[in-house]
């Protein structure tokens, strides 16, 4: 009778293949989940992503692996790597998106706004 028990309770328990915090559910107590339909949303914090524009002139002199410097909205302070510089540019605003990763201990809010900054230039982001 236990392994009954054990084998259903696996049948409505499901573990997510990644960590991270549940953002929303997508199905209330006693609904029923569409067939391959979403479940929860889960936010991977690890590493945080910062995604900002920076005008060409910087972004020119940027390289994957370069070190940034954040500034967090509670004084914090950490140093980032770029990730990412886009090939793609936004000719309108003359501005090219980079991506920095830095690693998030302490699990900072996804969505906080951070100062970065950039050689030659300040910005600021929302944390994703």
């Amino acid at each position: 009778r236990l392994e009954e028990l054990q084998a259903g309770r696996e049948l409505r328990y499901r573990r997510s293949p990644v960590d991270g915090v549940v953002r929303k559910l997508q199905v209330e107590a006693g609904e029923a989940p569409q067939a391959m339909g979403p479940v929860v949303w889960i936010v991977d914090c690890q590493p945080l992503w910062i995604e900002t524009p920076v005008p060409f002139a910087v972004a020119n002199r940027m390289k994957v692996g370069d070190s940034v410097e954040l500034l967090f909205t509670d004084g914090g302070r950490e140093t980032a790597s770029v990730a990412v510089v886009s090939t793609v540019a936004d000719a309108a605003s003359e501005t090219v998106t980079i991506r920095m990763e830095v690693p998030n201990p302490e699990t900072r809010r996804v969505g906080e706004r951070v100062g970065i900054l950039l050689p030659g230039a300040v910005s600021s982001a929302p944390a994703q």
